[in-house]
């Protein structure tokens, strides 16, 4: 059963329950959705190392009342001596997972909370730095860190979060990740910067979805819905439905995988691929078509993420979601620091052939994707769901928020093979194995997610499969 709570004051979802103290102790001492929430996020790289750092990338995506959402893209960049050659010199035919050589581009995280603090001042945000890292202080003092995280934490509270790339910090950084042999170099953290992007907006009958733009993988879940939309789901018995919301995401999650990148490497804007026209033509192919496994890499379970979101009392919205790709990143522990650096630059290709190919100064193909929808009937949606699931049975089906939360969930499986949550039956998984699908029986590859929805009326209901609710 999901964890469930309503309040009208404020609400949070975080990964710890620390986390999501953090976040409601901000909303209690008067401050917004977006300090909330960066709250949670600190705390998030203490509490969490296996899945968040300082050391990661991470997205938001933030809206108000009556205006359209925004959308921060906190994900950093190839270092500019890095090149297919530089790997191809070294007798590799890939980038590896692990180690030095897979910490090849800039953590972008810190820039991304930059930027929502930017936002956050519009909104009159006035909470310090020191207020809103003051959990995440207390817990690198308490848990089993490095005691030099604590001392990162408190450099950034007394220099400001830009000393992470152009400052002491950045130095120190760039002197570690030299000593390890990793390709990055203090020119590339210097250069860096969180980048505002107008994120995508896919049009539906019931009211508009907004996810991350490219190089996030957000155009994919608008896809899947703009084609399930189109799809006579509620007729259908349970393994139907399946079947067609896993053809629909294979279908989007392969064009995916041929066609985001960074933007500067796409030669067709994102839009293009939620225009009506497309979305018919995926819609047939998702009916008629023959089925669309994944590639090896398109589909990839091994990473953590930590995923927070906060509606304030003001009805504003933040939510974030930051990593450090797989476990524990790349595996690459700062000494000066204490950070961990992520391998999120393990996701380019080295074949020239592809979008997603390594280049200088690029940013790889993102599976981090935030989503927030603004519906007709005047509830405001935000859910942490790659396939977009629990949308789908909340809005497409009718469900309640408890009851999408808690339904059936599927996942890709690293190998392309489908993962299903433990709550299948035997029956709709005998069926969907008929229709040609090879089920994964490892139930706990595919754990519900959860998310909030802001009422007509003030009321803040939250359910989550994972992660820790507070509301206020």
């Amino acid at each position: 059963m999901p964890n469930m709570l309503v309040a009208r004051r404020g609400m949070v979802i975080a990964p710890h329950p620390l986390a999501a103290q953090a976040a409601v102790a901000v909303l209690r001492e008067g401050g917004n959705a977006i300090e909330a929430a960066l709250a949670a996020a600190v705390a998030s790289t203490v509490l969490c190392p296996c899945s968040s750092g300082l050391g990661g990338d991470g997205f938001w995506i933030i809206a108000e009342p009556g205006k359209p959402p925004l959308s921060i893209d906190g994900s950093g960049a190839s270092g500019g001596g890095v090149s297919p050659s530089f790997y191809h010199s070294r007798k590799l035919k890939a980038i590896p997972t692990s180690g030095p050589l897979s910490a090849l581009t800039v953590a972008g995280v810190v820039s991304g909370w930059q930027l929502a603090l930017g936002v956050s001042s519009h909104w009159g945000g006035r909470l310090p730095l020191g207020h809103l890292f003051a959990d995440a202080l207390y817990h690198a003092r308490t848990e089993e860190v490095p005691s030099e995280m604590g001392g990162t934490l408190e450099r950034l509270v007394h220099a400001g979060l830009d000393d992470f790339y152009r400052g002491e910090i950045g130095q120190v950084i760039a002197a570690d990740l030299k000593a390890a042999g990793s390709p990055l170099e203090a020119e590339d953290l210097a250069r860096h910067r969180g980048m505002r992007r107008r994120p995508l907006a896919l049009e539906m009958s019931t009211g508009t979805v907004f996810s991350t733009a490219p190089p996030t993988l957000g155009l994919v879940s608008l896809m899947t819905l703009g084609v399930l939309e189109r799809l006579d789901l509620v007729s259908k018995d349970d393994a139907s439905r399946l079947h067609h919301q896993i053809r629909a995401a294979q279908r989007a999650v392969g064009l995916g995988g041929l066609h985001v990148a960074d933007p500067h490497s796409m030669s067709i804007h994102a839009m293009t691929y939620l225009s009506e026209t497309m979305l018919d033509h995926l819609k047939d192919a998702t009916l008629h078509g023959e089925s669309t496994p994944l590639l090896s890499g398109e589909a990839e379970n091994n990473r953590e993420t930590a995923w927070i979101s906060v509606i304030d009392g003001e009805g504003r919205t933040a939510a974030t979601l930051q990593s450090l790709h797989h476990p524990f990143g790349s595996g690459v522990v700062l000494p000066q620091t204490g950070m961990t650096w992520h391998n999120h630059g393990a996701l380019f290709s080295l074949n020239p052939s592809e979008r997603n190919c390594l280049e200088p100064r690029r940013r790889p193909r993102h599976p981090l994707a935030p989503l927030l929808a603004q519906m007709k009937d005047g509830r405001t949606l935000v859910w942490d769901d790659a396939q977009c699931q629990i949308f789908t049975r909340a809005v497409l089906l009718g469900q309640t928020w408890t009851e999408a939360v808690q339904g059936s969930i599927f996942a890709f499986a690293a190998n392309g093979d489908i993962a299903l949550s433990s709550c299948v039956s035997k029956e709709t998984l005998a069926k969907l194995e008929t229709l040609g699908h090879v089920i994964q029986h490892t139930p706990n590859e595919a754990q519900p997610g959860g998310g909030l929805v802001l009422h007509p009326d003030g009321k803040i209901e939250a359910a989550a499969g994972r992660g820790s609710i507070a509301g206020w």
